[in-house]
C-alpha cells in the first residue's frame, strides 16, 4: 500500500457517508439504527468523525453499520461499485424487503383474525377475565408510525397510544 493511498478508516468513513446521503438517512437516524438493530451505541457525532476519516472504527461499530447498511465489511472496505452494480443491489434489497414485508402483513392480519375471534367468542384470556371484558382499541395498520427516538416502528390505536413494536 502507498502512503498516498487512504487508511482502512478513510475508505469505510467515506463508504458510510456516500450510502448515507445515496440513502437520504440523516445522521441522528443511523445512529438510532444502528444502536436499535445492532446494538452498538454511536452517536452523531462519532458517525460525523467517522464519515471525515477523523476517526478510526471498531470493529464493533464495523460490523454494526455494516449490518444496518446491508452490506458486508469487507464491502465497505472497498470503493464503490459502479452505478449499474448499485442499481442492481438496490432491486434486490427492494425485493427482500417486500418479501419480509408481506409476510408481516400475513402474520399481522393472521393475528388480527384470531383476536378478532376470540374477543366475539367471549373466550377466557387466561387472566380472570373474559375476552369480552374492558378491551384495548383495536390496531389500526395504517396507523404505522415512527417514534420519536427513531427507534423501530410502531403500531398506534385510534387515539394515537403505542401499542406494539414491529420490526
Amino acid at each position: 500500500m502507498r502512503h498516498s493511498d487512504p487508511s482502512p478508516d478513510a475508505v469505510f468513513g467515506a463508504r458510510v457517508r456516500a450510502l448515507r446521503v445515496e440513502i437520504g438517512i440523516p445522521l441522528e437516524s443511523l445512529a438510532a439504527a444502528v444502536e436499535a438493530t445492532a446494538g452498538a451505541a454511536m452517536t452523531p457525532g462519532e458517525l460525523a468523525l467517522l464519515e471525515s476519516g477523523q476517526s478510526p472504527i471498531g470493529l464493533n461499530e464495523a460490523r454494526a453499520l455494516a449490518a444496518v447498511l446491508d452490506m458486508a465489511v469487507e464491502e465497505m472496505l472497498r470503493p464503490a461499485p459502479p452505478p449499474a452494480k448499485q442499481l442492481r443491489r438496490a432491486q434486490e434489497a427492494v425485493g427482500r424487503a417486500s418479501s419480509r414485508m408481506a409476510e408481516a402483513r400475513t402474520e399481522y392480519e393472521f393475528a388480527k383474525t384470531y383476536l378478532h375471534g376470540l374477543q366475539i367468542s367471549g373466550t377466557d384470556t387466561g387472566n380472570g377475565h373474559s375476552a369480552d371484558a374492558a378491551q384495548p382499541p383495536p390496531v389500526q395498520l395504517s396507523a404505522l408510525t415512527h417514534n420519536n427516538n427513531g427507534g423501530p416502528y410502531g403500531l398506534h390505536d385510534a387515539q394515537g397510544q403505542g401499542t406494539a413494536a414491529v420490526g
